[in-house]
């Protein structure tokens, strides 16, 4: 069901929060990494069930290192995990570590069990408890008055995407931290 995707991705739209804090500053290194990462490996082999693909790619003239894999199995799921290791020590953190996927058509609904039914960020989670909700993708935004990061969802432990022509399920292996989708 994706169209395309897997493309690591270290950094979100600016928050308010961002430019009163710093941030801003240090996320530039980790979009010119998202923007300007190299392949340097791909991978693949059979497995007892299916088939597995490990890309490797460098990012920032051996700044750090990021390694996906992906395991398809003969039911048709695909379980994706993706490891980063910076190489230099003097990187600032990233503000997000994650997968950037596009499908092929604008899903219409969005189902989830984890915090809801509003948006949910760290310093907003206690007024979302956690439960199944689901609701339209549109509604999932919230108009700011200047663009940037709306809809996140923490705690997340799977979340289903549906289009009327299917869907795509997305599971959480295991919960390290806060899951946010």
């Amino acid at each position: 069901l994706l169209a395309k995707g897997g493309a690591p991705n270290f950094f979100r739209a600016e928050t308010d929060n961002d430019t009163l804090n710093g941030t801003v500053g240090q996320q530039k290194p980790w979009r010119v990494m998202t923007d300007a990462r190299q392949v340097r490996a791909l991978t693949a082999s059979k497995t007892g069930e299916g088939a597995q693909i490990v890309v490797e790619y460098a990012l920032g003239a051996g700044a750090a290192r990021f390694v996906t894999t992906y395991v398809m199995a003969g039911d048709g799921s695909v379980a994706v995990s993706g490891d980063l290791s910076p190489l230099k020590d003097d990187l600032p953190p990233p503000v997000r570590v994650g997968l950037w996927f596009t499908l092929p058509a604008a899903p219409k609904t969005v189902e989830w069990y984890g915090r809801g039914p509003h948006e949910s960020y760290v310093g907003r989670f206690t007024s979302a408890p956690i439960g199944l909700w689901r609701g339209a993708v549109a509604d999932q935004n919230h108009d700011y008055m200047r663009p940037q990061d709306t809809g996140n969802k923490i705690d997340v432990r799977w979340m289903e995407l549906g289009s009327g022509d299917g869907g795509l399920r997305v599971d959480a292996d295991r919960m390290e931290g806060t899951a946010v989708l």
